[in-house]
């Protein structure tokens, strides 16, 4: 999950906290040359940039209004990246780890509510999204069900190319 401050609150399911708890984890693996680390970092960091993507667009195109008036309320973003990563922790450690993480990324879409920031709808959804999309990627049979992101040269451009089955 997310981590950043507002008036000295820490505050979850915002921010660059994902890319670089992925990054640290991928790269501690590397240095020990333990494959679990890199594994997890990998599939966190695959998880948070399909969450990010898929609820950017859903976003831009239902463009809900949030109850405090500001545009782009469907799903919360906050609730697919801290439901992502509880996915992935779920996926990869169980329920020892997985249900406190699933546990402190409701507390964030209680503080969204809370806030006034989304309505329930917007909670529930954000949730679904990132924690669909997580275990997908997270099954341990890598050959069924896989996603796969791949970066890719497009006309002198950069891209990435998406492929899953589901």
């Amino acid at each position: 999950m997310a981590m950043r401050t507002i008036d000295g609150q820490l505050v979850f399911g915002d921010g660059a906290f994902p890319a670089v708890l992925s990054a640290a984890s991928w790269s501690v693996g590397k240095i020990t040359g333990s494959s679990e680390p890199g594994e997890f970092g990998t599939d966190r960091f695959r998880a948070q940039l399909m969450t990010g993507l898929l609820t950017s667009v859903l976003k831009v195109s239902i463009n809900r209004q949030r109850p405090d008036g500001t545009p782009y309320s469907y799903p919360s973003g906050h609730m697919s990246s801290s439901f992502a990563t509880a996915a992935v922790v779920y996926g990869h450690f169980g329920r020892t780890l997985g249900i406190p993480a699933f546990v402190l990324a409701g507390y964030v879409g209680l503080s969204r509510l809370q806030e006034g920031k989304h309505c329930l709808s917007d909670v529930i959804a954000g949730g679904i999204l990132g924690t669909y999309i997580s275990l997908k990627l997270v099954r341990k049979d890598r050959h069924k069900g896989a996603i796969s992101i791949f970066p890719t040269s497009v006309g002198g451009g950069v891209g990435l190319t998406l492929s899953f089955k589901i």
